[in-house]
C-alpha cells in the first residue's frame, strides 16, 4: 500500500538519500529543456480511444468539454485512492513473491510542482486536504483558469458539473490568444529560472503562480484538431503553434483537442515516472456520468492573471 517500504525485502531509501538521488538525476539538470528530458506522453490515437462525447452515437459531435471533464473525475477518483493509502503495490515480477514496489511517490503525482531555480530546481508539494488543493487548472489560448472540484463540505462536483465549468471556459474565451507565458516552462532551465524571478517579482502574478503549483493538475484545451498519428504525437509532445498552452512543470497534465482527441503529459522528476505508469493502466476513463454534487461548478470559475514584469526586476522564488 501507499508507503508500504521500497522492495519487499530491501531497506528503505533515507530522506537523504532520497534528495541525492532527485537532485543529482533531474533537478540539477538545470541546463536541459523540461520537454526533452522528462515530460513522457500517452494515449495517441491508434491506441484505446477516450469517449468524445456522453452520447453512445458514433456520429456524435465530439465534446472536448465533456472529455476533458471525464478525465477529471478519474483522475480525482485515482487521486482518493492515493490520499487514502488505498493505492495497490505495483509487482518487481509477475507475483508478490518477487516483491512490490513502494507507492510513496505517488504523493508527488497530485497538487505537487516542479519549480526552477539555480543551480538546482526544487519541488513543491501541497497536502491533498488544504483548501487551496481543491482544484484543477484548465489552460485555454493561453489564458489560466481555476476550477474548483468539491464544495465547501469537500463534496465532489459531477462530472456533468465539471463539464458545464469547463463549457463556461470555452465559451467565454477571447478570439485572439494571450502572451505564450506557458511556454517559458519548456526552455532551458536557466533561462526558465531566471524568467521565473521576472514573473514572481510582480505581485499580481503571485496568486496565479501559487495556485498552478497548489493544483491538482493540468488540463489543456488546445485549438488543433489532429487525426493523423505522427502530427498527433508532435502536436502532444512539443505543442507546435500552442506550446504556450502547457506548464511542463506539473507533474500532471492533459491535453484535450478540439475535435475530442486527447493525450497525457507527465513531468516525473519527484516520482521516477511511477505516475505516469498506473493511470496508462486503468485507462481512466468510462462513459457514465459519476454520481456527486451539481452545485454551480461553472460559477466558479477564476480566471488567473499572469503578466510579464519588467526585466531587471527579479526577485526569489515563489514558495
Amino acid at each position: 500500500r501507499l508507503g508500504r517500504a521500497g522492495v519487499h525485502g530491501l531497506p528503505r531509501l533515507g530522506r537523504h538519500q532520497r534528495l541525492v538521488l532527485l537532485r543529482g538525476a533531474y533537478e540539477a539538470r538545470v541546463r536541459s529543456p523540461s520537454a526533452k528530458t522528462d515530460p513522457g506522453t500517452l494515449e495517441p490515437p491508434q491506441f484505446k480511444r477516450l469517449p468524445q462525447s456522453a452520447q453512445a452515437s458514433r456520429n456524435a459531435k465530439p465534446d472536448p468539454a465533456y472529455v476533458a471533464a471525464s478525465i477529471a473525475s478519474t483522475a480525482l477518483e485515482f487521486r482518493q485512492l492515493v490520499t487514502q493509502g488505498l493505492l495497490e503495490p505495483e509487482l518487481v515480477g509477475r507475483s508478490p513473491e518477487d516483491g512490490e514496489l513502494c507507492m510513496e511517490s505517488y504523493k508527488w503525482a497530485f497538487n505537487a510542482c516542479r519549480v526552477p531555480a539555480s543551480p538546482s530546481d526544487y519541488a513543491v508539494k501541497t497536502r491533498e486536504d488544504d483548501p487551496a488543493a481543491q482544484c484543477f487548472v484548465v489552460v485555454k489560448q493561453n489564458r489560466f483558469y481555476r476550477i474548483p472540484f468539491a464544495d465547501e463540505q469537500g463534496r465532489h462536483y459531477s462530472t456533468e458539473a465539471l463539464r458545464q465549468a469547463l463549457q463556461t471556459v470555452i465559451d467565454g474565451n477571447a478570439s485572439s490568444a494571450a502572451p505564450p507565458v506557458g511556454i517559458l516552462t519548456g526552455v532551458n532551465r536557466d533561462h526558465w529560472a531566471e524568467a521565473y524571478g521576472h514573473l514572481a517579482a510582480n505581485p499580481a502574478n503571485v496568486p496565479s503562480i501559487r495556485t498552478i503549483q497548489q493544483s491538482a493538475f493540468v488540463i489543456c484545451l488546445d485549438e488543433a484538431e489532429p487525426t493523423e498519428i505522427v502530427d498527433f504525437s508532435r502536436k502532444l509532445w512539443t505543442g507546435e503553434k500552442e506550446a504556450g498552452n502547457r506548464w511542463w512543470d506539473k507533474p500532471l497534465q492533459w491535453v484535450v483537442y478540439r475535435n475530442g482527441e486527447s493525450g497525457f503529459i507527465g513531468e516525473h522528476s519527484c516520482s521516477e515516472s511511477s505516475e505516469e505508469r498506473h493511470p496508462g493502466k486503468l485507462k481512466w476513463l468510462t462513459k457514465r456520468i459519476t454520481p456527486g454534487s451539481g452545485r454551480h461548478a461553472d460559477r466558479a470559475v477564476e480566471r488567473l492573471s499572469l503578466e510579464a514584469a519588467p526585466l531587471g526586476r527579479v526577485s526569489g522564488p515563489v514558495r
